[in-house]
């Protein structure tokens, strides 16, 4: 279903949808703009037995939860044909492991459509590359080799890795924790605090087959959160989110999300003020975008 704002009866777009096991009805919607809850939901998710998944331009994929296979290296697409019923493939690129000896097969994620394909497991070094080769052809895979290397200013810490399109172009967006660090302002008083996370923009240059930083975002900002969900909003205007920014959660049970502004390289963090849960009763925090982007 689409979450388009042009409807009276939607939440205010962007927002972030709460949900929560602890009480009813079981979804808060926090307007990314104001950072606090909006009047109108979504009544026809708050109570489906579904597995409810954030897809680009804020549409909402809801499906049977036997249906879900998140753990297996699977891909499914609808079939020609006047049916178009969706058909199952496996896929296998590869297996990696561990120092102690674990082993299992690698996945596609994170993964961005652009320019007609699928780009995915990302690094500073090599992309990998799906492409669909009409209704009756197998699946492509391919990689791309990179110029240049890992940025040295980023040293050890917690990674988060997204990928995502916007205006025709590929950006990956890198999450940085330090270690030991406390970013969360739950159990804090203010509604606002600074944040220790760390945000690096980068976009592909296609011609040179590497990722050069990225400062400006072209008066977008961009929106990321778990299951490597990563999309791209008009800034200012009606939507009344901030330019050049990257607004982020980072886990399922998050009670806040973080603003990082990609100019000055600094970050906020803003409580979910309305989600009276606890963190252990927060089943996915998940963006929802207009369909409608025009300023």
């Amino acid at each position: 279903m689409a979450a388009s704002s042009s409807s009276s009866h939607r939440p205010v777009l962007p927002c972030l949808a709460v949900q929560c096991s602890c009480c009813k009805p079981n979804t808060t919607f926090i307007s990314a703009a104001e950072k606090k809850p909006v009047a109108h939901g979504l009544p026809e998710l708050l109570n489906v037995k579904a597995t409810v998944c954030p897809t680009p331009l804020g549409w909402i994929l809801v499906r049977e939860s036997a249906s879900v296979e998140p753990q297996d290296t699977v891909y499914h697409h609808i079939g020609a044909g006047a049916g178009g019923e969706w058909t199952r493939h496996e896929y296998d690129i590869g297996i990696q492991g561990d120092k102690y000896g674990f082993t299992e097969k690698i996945h596609i994620v994170p993964i961005a459509a652009c320019r007609g394909k699928f780009y995915f497991n990302s690094f500073f070094t090599e992309i990998s590359v799906l492409e669909f080769c009409g209704p009756a052809g197998p699946p492509r895979f391919s990689s791309i080799r990179l110029d240049g290397g890992a940025p040295g200013d980023w040293g050890r810490g917690a990674f988060h890795v997204f990928l995502l399109e916007s205006d025709g172009e590929l950006y990956m967006v890198r999450l940085k924790t330090t270690l030991g660090s406390q970013s969360s302002p739950a159990s804090s008083s203010s509604s606002s605090s600074p944040s220790p996370l760390q945000v690096g923009v980068y976009k592909m240059d296609f011609s040179e087959r590497r990722w050069c930083r990225a400062v400006d975002l072209g008066d977008r900002a961009f929106f990321v959160a778990p299951f490597y969900f990563g999309a791209s909003c008009v800034a200012g205007g009606k939507y009344g989110i901030q330019k050049n920014c990257v607004y982020s959660v980072r886990y399922l049970g998050d009670k806040s999300f973080t603003v990082s502004n990609v100019e000055d390289g600094t970050s906020h963090v803003h409580s979910i003020h309305g989600a009276e849960a606890s963190p252990d009763s927060i089943l996915r925090t998940l963006w929802m975008l207009p369909t409608d982007q025009k300023p």
